[in-house]
C-alpha cells in the first residue's frame, strides 16, 4: 500500500492553517501534495475520487478535476474538497492522469488510472479531534451548554431525548407528524376547533342534521374514480323488512324536486337517474303521487333532443310474456294509454282485444270508422255506410267500381298510393321457402308493361327500379323472356343522356377470381353472351369498351378462348407528335397461321460466328421454325444459320469478326391450347349462318350468288 509522504502532509497542514483567516471556522477543503508514481515532468490533467476501501468499495463525495497541473519529477499539489465525508473510517484516494492536450479535464478520454489507491492518513490535529474529551472548542461552549435543549435554537433532537411533561404549548406544523395509539390520553378535544382534516364517523351524531342557508348544497361528495360501479354517495338500507329507503329525498318547494339526478357530459350512454331491482317482484324505478286532484304524474319524462325519446321501455329477454311498456287504469272513463300529436309507429303486430295478434293489425270485436260500424263482432263487413263498391265474401274483400286512393282523395288508378314521405307502396312475402313473390305485375297488352318503375326527380341519385338481395346465391334483378322465337329481350335498358349509361353493373368486392361486374351467358349454338352495338354511322364510337386500372397485370379485354374480329385489328393511341389533335393507328400482321415472332441482334466473334439464346419456353410453344439473317454495316454473302434451334438456341456462321447481325425467328404456335383447339383457315357457314353476312352493307348483289 503506497501512502502519502510525511513532507506532503506537512504542506497540507501549513497550507490550510496559513491560508485561513484568524478566527474563521475550518472548512472541508485541503491542499493535497502527492506524486504520480513515475518521474513525469510537464503539464497534466488530473482527476480524483475518494473511496472507503483500497479496491472496490463505495465512492465518497464527488469526482474532482484539476486542469493543467504542473508536475515535476512526478510530484504535484492540488486543492481538494470532497465535502464532509471524513470520519473515523479510512479513506483511499484514486488518481487519474493525462498529459495535457488542450482538452478540458472533464473530457474523460485518454485518462490513465494510477494503481494502487493512496490511503489518506490522519495527522495529529485530526487525531486530537477524534478523541477530544471536552467541548471547549465547539463555539467556545462547555459540555453543559449542549446538554440543555433550551440552548439549541436550530437543528433536530433525537426521539429518545423527547419525553416527560411539557408545561408550555407545543406547535407541530409538519404534515408528517402523527399521533400513535388510541388517543385515550387526549382530553378536552372540541370538534369545533378542528379546522382541517377528517373526523371519524364515531364522532358524528346520529342522526346527523345539517341546517343552514346555502345557494348550492349542504353536503357534496365528489369521486374522481373511473372504475365501474363507484359512487360519490351511496345510501343503503340493510333492513330485511319494512318500507325502508336507501335514499330518501323530500322537497317542500312548490317547484322543487325530491330527488334530482343529472349528468353533465354531452356524450356517452349516461343516466341522470338509474334504478335497479334484483327482486322477482321489484321495480327498478317507482313513482307515485298521493294527491287526489289535479294533473299529477306518477312519472314524468321529457327529452329536448331533436332525435330524443321521452320514454323508452325495453325488455332484454327474448322469451316469456314480457312488456316493454305497460299502462293500467281501473277508471272506466280513463285511459291506459293516451297519445297526443305526431305519429304512432309499431314495427311488430298490434292486437286490439287480443294478446296474441296473428297479423299486423288483429282486432277482436267490432270496428267503427267515424262512428259507423263497418265490421261486426264476428269480423263480417256490415251495412253500406261509406263502403261504396266493397264486397265481403268469406275471407275476401273486393272492390269492383271506381278507383281506390291511399293518401289521395282523387285516385287516378285502380289503386293509387300517394306518400308525402317514405315508401309509396311496400309489399313483402315473408315465406322463407318456395318461389314466393313480393310484388308481381302483369300486362296482356302488346305495348304494355308488367312493371313500370319511374323516378321523376331531375337531380340526385334517383332510381326507377331497384332490385336487392341478401342471399349468397340470390339475384338482385331478374328479367325473363320465355318466348322461344322472335326478338325477345330479358332486360332492356335505355338512357337519353349524352353522358349517361343504359346499364351500370358493379361488383364492389376487392378480391376473388370470380368477382365479375357483368356475367352474361347464352346456350345458343350461334348466340352471343354479350353483344355490343354502336348504331351511329359516324363518329369515334365503340360497340364494346373494356378498361382496367391495373396496367401491370390487368386486361382491358381478355378472351379465355379464341379472339376474333371481322375488321382490322389495330392499336389506337394519342399521336406522339400531336397528342391533343390526332390519333395514331397501327395494324396487326395477319396470316393463315398462328405465328410467333422473335427478333434480336448479335455481334460475331473472332471466327465470324455467334450463338443466339432463345427464351427457355421457345421450343415448348413453337414448331416449324423459319430464320432470317441481316448483316448490319457490310455485306456478308456467306452468312448462314450453322445449326438450327436445339435446346432453345441456334448458331450463326460465315460472317466477318465483329460484324453485327440482326436476326428473326418465327414459329407456329404449338402450346397445349393451340394443339387442342386449332381452327381451320376456311370454315363453312352452317345452320342459321347460311345466307347471312357479317357486313351485309358491303356485299355486292352478284357476290355469293350463282
Amino acid at each position: 500500500m503506497t501512502r502519502i509522504r510525511a513532507a506532503a502532509w506537512a504542506a497540507v497542514v501549513s497550507g490550510v492553517v496559513g491560508s485561513a483567516a484568524v478566527g474563521q471556522p475550518l472548512g472541508t477543503g485541503f491542499l493535497h501534495g502527492g506524486d504520480l508514481g513515475a518521474p513525469l515532468t510537464g503539464t497534466y490533467d488530473l482527476r480524483f475520487r475518494l473511496f472507503d476501501a483500497p479496491t472496490g468499495g463505495a465512492q465518497q463525495g464527488p469526482t474532482l478535476c484539476a486542469n493543467d497541473v504542473s508536475v515535476t519529477d512526478g510530484a504535484f499539489s492540488a486543492e481538494l474538497d470532497f465535502g464532509a465525508v471524513f470520519g473515523e473510517t479510512r479513506r483511499y484516494l484514486e488518481i487519474e492522469q493525462r498529459a495535457d492536450t488542450g482538452l478540458t479535464c472533464s473530457d474523460e478520454s485518454g485518462y490513465v488510472t494510477l494503481s494502487p489507491r493512496r490511503e489518506l492518513l490522519a495527522v495529529p490535529t485530526a487525531m486530537y479531534a477524534m478523541t477530544a474529551g471536552n467541548a471547549t472548542t465547539l463555539n467556545g461552549q462547555g459540555p453543559a451548554f449542549y446538554q440543555n435543549a433550551s440552548n439549541l435554537t436550530s437543528g433536530t433532537i433525537p426521539a429518545g431525548r423527547l419525553g416527560g411533561t411539557y408545561t408550555t404549548a407545543l406547535t407541530l406544523n409538519n404534515a408528517g407528524n402523527v399521533f400513535a395509539g388510541s388517543g385515550a390520553g387526549l382530553t378536552g378535544l372540541n370538534a369545533a376547533n378542528v379546522s382541517s382534516g377528517t373526523l371519524s364517523s364515531a364522532r358524528l351524531p346520529v342522526p346527523l342534521v345539517l341546517s343552514a342557508v346555502s345557494p348550492n348544497w349542504l353536503i357534496r361528495a365528489q369521486n374522481t374514480s373511473t372504475v365501474f360501479g363507484t359512487a360519490a354517495i351511496k345510501g343503503e338500507s340493510t333492513s330485511a323488512a319494512g318500507t325502508c329507503y336507501g335514499v330518501f329525498g323530500e322537497s317542500a318547494s312548490v317547484s322543487g324536486r325530491g330527488v334530482f339526478g343529472k349528468t353533465t357530459t354531452t356524450t356517452g350512454l349516461t343516466y341522470g337517474v338509474l334504478g335497479q331491482s334484483l327482486s322477482n317482484q321489484g321495480r327498478g324505478v317507482y313513482g307515485t303521487t298521493y294527491s287526489t286532484t289535479g294533473l299529477t304524474y306518477g312519472g314524468y319524462f321529457e327529452s329536448v333532443s331533436s332525435e330524443g325519446v321521452g320514454v323508452y321501455g325495453r325488455t332484454t329477454t327474448n322469451t316469456g310474456n314480457t312488456r316493454a311498456v305497460m299502462g293500467e287504469n281501473p277508471s272506466p272513463t280513463g285511459f291506459a294509454g293516451f297519445f297526443v300529436g305526431a305519429r304512432n309507429y309499431f314495427s311488430g303486430r298490434v292486437g286490439i282485444g287480443t294478446q296474441n295478434p296473428a297479423t299486423a293489425l288483429d282486432v277482436v270485436g267490432a270496428v267503427s270508422i267515424n262512428g259507423v260500424t263497418v265490421i261486426d263482432a264476428n269480423g263480417a263487413w256490415v251495412g253500406s255506410g261509406g263502403m261504396g263498391g266493397w264486397t265481403a265474401s268469406g275471407g275476401n274483400l273486393t272492390f269492383t267500381t271506381g278507383n281506390v286512393g291511399v293518401g289521395t282523395a282523387t285516385p287516378a288508378h285502380r289503386l293509387h298510393v300517394l306518400a308525402a314521405s317514405g315508401n309509396g307502396l311496400f309489399a313483402r312475402a315473408a315465406a322463407t321457402s318456395g318461389a314466393v313473390i313480393g310484388v308481381s305485375g302483369e300486362s296482356n297488352s302488346p305495348d304494355g308493361f308488367g312493371v313500370l318503375g319511374k323516378s321523376t326527380a331531375a337531380t340526385g341519385a334517383a332510381v326507377g327500379v331497384s332490385g336487392d338481395t341478401s342471399s349468397t346465391s340470390g339475384v338482385g334483378v331478374l328479367g325473363l323472356s320465355r318466348s322461344t322465337s322472335g326478338s325477345t329481350i330479358g332486360v332492356k335498358a335505355e338512357v337519353a343522356s349524352t353522358s349517361g349509361m343504359a346499364v351500370v353493373a358493379r361488383n364492389t368486392a376487392t378480391s376473388g377470381a370470380t368477382a365479375r361486374g357483368v356475367f352474361a351467358e347464352t346456350a345458343s349454338t350461334a348466340g352471343a353472351a354479350v353483344f355490343g352495338h354502336a348504331t351511329s354511322n359516324s363518329g369515334s364510337n365503340a360497340g364494346v369498351i373494356g378498361r382496367t386500372n391495373s396496367l401491370t397485370n390487368g386486361w382491358g379485354v381478355y378472351a379465355e378462348g379464341h379472339l376474333g374480329a371481322s375488321g382490322l385489328k389495330a392499336f389506337h393511341i394519342d399521336h406522339p407528335l400531336d397528342p391533343a389533335n390526332k390519333y395514331l393507328n397501327h395494324f396487326s400482321a395477319e396470316g393463315p397461321e398462328a405465328l410467333l415472332i422473335y427478333r434480336g441482334g448479335v455481334v460475331l466473334d473472332a471466327q465470324g460466328e455467334a450463338t443466339v439464346e432463345l427464351p427457355a419456353y421457345f421450343e415448348a410453344i413453337n414448331r416449324e421454325f423459319q430464320y432470317q439473317l441481316t448483316p448490319v454495316g457490310g455485306a456478308a454473302p456467306m452468312l448462314h444459320v450453322a445449326a438450327e434451334v436445339n435446346d432453345n438456341r441456334f448458331s450463326i456462321a460465315g460472317g466477318t469478326p465483329g460484324l453485327k447481325v440482326s436476326w428473326t425467328v418465327t414459329g407456329v404456335r404449338n402450346d397445349a391450347f393451340a394443339r387442342r383447339h386449332a381452327r381451320p383457315v376456311e370454315e363453312p357457314k352452317v345452320g342459321e349462318q347460311v345466307g347471312t353476312y357479317l357486313h351485309p352493307d358491303l356485299i355486292e348483289p352478284s357476290v355469293g350468288h350463282e
